[in-house]
């Protein structure tokens, strides 16, 4: 009997272990995209809405999600910029141009923006080796090499829709549990694109789901191989629960989720607001995307985000921005773009250190 327990109890601890193993497996030789699941097409322009997607190939069909906050600067995810540099931002449409016609699609050929600049937070004590520790943070704010003109009649003429920024939520209290969102994307409605698949598996369409803030208790339960627990209290929304408004704020019912980068969307005083960006989430054996869905915050990166429009203003009467980064208990690693005129990137890191590059996407299974 004795010995029947203890083979019983090595078992469930090998079980464990190649859990956890086959996670960390994942994570290092994954590189799918986030989809979009139980999406709607989205009928009203959303003039803040873009997506990344690279100039030259190098992951087939790739895509980001990202929201203009101001005439020079993108809200995305830090996964979505720090291994990849020679980006187009493409707004101005709620279509998905593929990636052989950007440059002849009259929209994206005529209003492409290119990205010249790209900020990451980086904790000073950042642990590269730890998934829990190097996760911290997914988020990333951009800069494109032409301001956006909100007024230029280009976008009248080439495109669906001008260009416009989306307000920034700083008010942790905006987070509340319940608070209904949406979420944006073009990704593919249920599949994660595996490794090595070549399809483009991207909408044709804007698609947006709804969805509730909910509780970050059931989402650190989720996370906890590896376990993100620190992670989600610190910088982390969470949304599981079915969503009751449609894109433009009005009762329905349908669930979420959202391409990586792409903008967590509500209402506060009837104007729409950026609470964050799409980050984690899980993926089941048969590699569909499933919840609970983790966005990284505006509100908990406020100092981070208002330095970086700051400086574009050339105002440095925000002291804050310019202290020890023992002091704001993060760092602000720059990266600068130079493209030549084949329209390739070339990337000034002398102020980078590049973290092991593991997507950060795959942090489950269902």
């Amino acid at each position: 009997m004795k010995e029947t327990i203890i083979f019983c109890e090595f078992v469930t601890k090998m079980i464990v272990r190649l859990s956890y193993f086959l996670v960390l497996f994942l994570l290092y030789f994954s590189e799918g995209q986030r989809r979009i699941r139980f999406g709607q097409k989205v009928t009203t322009p959303k003039r803040y809405m873009v997506y990344l997607t690279q100039a030259k190939r190098h992951y087939d069909s790739w895509i980001c999600g990202g929201a203009i906050i101001s005439r020079f600067h993108i809200l995305t995810s830090a996964a979505c910029v720090e291994d990849v540099t020679d980006l187009y931002a493409i707004s101005g449409t709620m279509s998905y141009i593929s990636p052989n016609k950007i440059h002849h699609n009259v929209c994206s050929k005529n209003t492409k923006r290119k990205i010249v600049y790209t900020c990451i937070p980086k904790e000073y004590k950042l642990d590269y080796e730890k998934v829990d520790v190097w996760s911290y943070n997914d988020i990333a704010v951009v800069r494109v090499d032409i301001q956006y003109d909100f007024s230029d009649p280009l976008y009248d003429k080439h495109c669906q829709f001008r260009p416009n920024s989306i307000p920034i939520n700083f008010n942790i209290a905006n987070e509340n549990k319940g608070r209904a969102v949406v979420t944006f994307g073009f990704g593919h409605q249920s599949l994660w694109r595996l490794k090595h698949t070549t399809d483009d598996y991207n909408y044709a369409d804007l698609m947006y789901t709804s969805a509730q803030i909910s509780d970050q208790g059931k989402c650190k339960a989720a996370y906890q191989k590896p376990n993100l627990t620190e992670n989600i209290e610190k910088y982390m929304i969470c949304t599981n629960a079915s969503g009751n408004i449609d894109s433009n704020g009005k009762l329905v019912q349908r669930r979420t989720d959202n391409d990586h980068g792409g903008p967590l969307v509500t209402w506060i005083n009837e104007e729409e607001t950026v609470l964050g960006v799409g980050s984690v989430f899980r993926v089941n054996k048969e590699s569909k995307c499933e919840g609970p869905y983790l966005y990284t915050s505006t509100a908990r990166n406020k100092v981070f985000i208002e330095c970086l429009l700051e400086e574009t203003h050339d105002r440095r009467s925000f002291d804050i921005c310019n202290q020890e980064a023992s002091e704001l208990g993060f760092k602000i690693v720059r990266r600068y773009v130079v493209w030549n005129e084949d329209d390739a990137a070339i990337v000034d890191d002398s102020e980078v250190k590049i973290r092991k590059q593991i997507n950060m996407n795959f942090v489950g299974m269902g």
